[in-house]
């Protein structure tokens, strides 16, 4: 079978376009407890929690140097917390990221948090992402890209993705980025 260069051309200017390393996607995320319960539900066409009583799941993720980090004590440091899930060698969450690194610089001394959990496999490939992209918050990752423990909790299907909180680890919105992630934090951060 032959492929045209148009095609290639138009596949590509497809995914360029699309904005996201999407996996699938979902209108509606759960996180199920062990007993069944619902701990957290939000759906993601509109960046808004169903209910008041969706919190972060507690999750420990190891850092770049492996020390174990508590997700919800990371929250809870925060008035407001931003999870972004990113990765290395994803074109739009580097896109994203001058973005965050901005918005934490204005408001990290007003109460902003942002715990980066990373979808790589290489270590190296992070470190240095995180190096040459100017991020200073808090990173994690387990290194096992989309079957990550994070990534499957959160059901993660496309990246950038943001989870936004408060102290408490309630879900704020989800999915947000650019302009609207910015508007978001600038009204609960006045």
């Amino acid at each position: 079978m032959r492929i045209t260069t148009s095609f290639i051309t138009l596949a590509l200017a497809a995914l360029v376009t699309a904005g996201c390393q999407c996996k699938s996607c979902n209108t509606k995320v759960a996180d199920i407890a062990d007993d069944g319960s619902t701990i957290a539900a939000y759906d993601e066409s509109n960046g808004k929690a169903t209910n008041n009583e969706m919190t972060i799941t507690e999750m420990h993720i190891k850092d770049i140097d492996g020390n174990d980090h508590s997700l919800r004590e990371e929250i809870a440091k925060n008035k407001i917390t931003i999870v972004d899930f990113w990765a290395s060698w994803c074109g739009p969450c580097r896109q994203e990221m001058p973005n965050l690194v901005n918005l934490y610089g204005s408001y990290k001394d007003k109460g902003l948090g942002i715990v980066g959990i990373s979808l790589d496999t290489e270590k190296e490939a992070w470190k240095e992402a995180i190096s040459n992209l100017g991020i200073t918050w808090c990173q994690l990752s387990d290194l096992g890209g989309w079957d990550s423990e994070a990534a499957m909790v959160f059901n993660v299907r496309g990246i950038p993705y943001t989870i936004v909180t408060d102290s408490k680890g309630t879900i704020l919105a989800t999915g947000l980025r650019g302009s609207e992630l910015v508007q978001f934090i600038e009204e609960k951060l006045k």
